[in-house]
């Protein structure tokens, strides 16, 4: 039982950590190193992410020096158990936020992440800095629910869009749009 309990809050350690990272590091105004410019870099592209084997590269660092330092802190298995609890939902929000990019929802899980993540990159990018869980904005007071996102079109996902009219698929338009000019009848 303390084994499962350290995973789980290694586990929310993660999500607290996603939330700290995104939200200070990432939107950092100065340069904070290479995650600020990564981070810049996806907002910008939205389809580019860091380089994978640059990823694990960092990944196994961190999560070699978490085993480590939760070990000696609490004990062996308590350290490996929170340790791999971290792990486990930072592939799972790996995961998570490449698909949100790159494939349809599949559940209404998907289609809230994609909505909450969208509209921190095309609508509000101070709100909804957590991508696998709103739990941090709430926290923190930067959550803010949008019935629909505006994006540009040139930054559309390519799940999201029909690739001969260039319009947004039927089944995605309640709740994304795309940011058009007001154009001003000539007098």
């Amino acid at each position: 039982m303390t084994y499962l309990i350290s995973f789980f809050i290694g586990a929310t350690a993660w999500t607290l950590c996603e939330y700290i990272l995104h939200r200070f590091i990432g939107h950092s105004k100065s340069r904070l190193g290479s995650f600020t410019q990564e981070h810049r870099d996806h907002h910008r592209e939205g389809d580019y992410f860091m380089p994978i084997l640059k990823k694990i590269r960092i990944s196994i660092q961190v999560i070699g020096s978490l085993a480590l330092i939760t070990s000696l802190l609490i004990n062996l298995g308590s350290g490996l158990a929170f340790t791999a609890g971290f792990a486990s939902l930072f592939l799972a929000y790996e995961v998570l936020h490449k698909r949100a990019h790159t494939h349809a929802p599949l559940n209404a899980y998907g289609h809230w992440l994609r909505q909450h993540h969208f509209s921190h990159h095309f609508v509000a990018p101070r709100k909804n800095f957590g991508v696998t869980t709103p739990l941090w904005d709430l926290v923190f007071g930067t959550y803010e629910s949008f019935e629909s996102v505006r994006l540009p079109a040139k930054k559309a996902m390519v799940w999201l869009i029909d690739h001969n009219t260039k319009e947004i698929l039927p089944q995605f338009s309640e709740h994304y749009q795309y940011r058009r000019p007001i154009r001003v009848p000539q007098s």
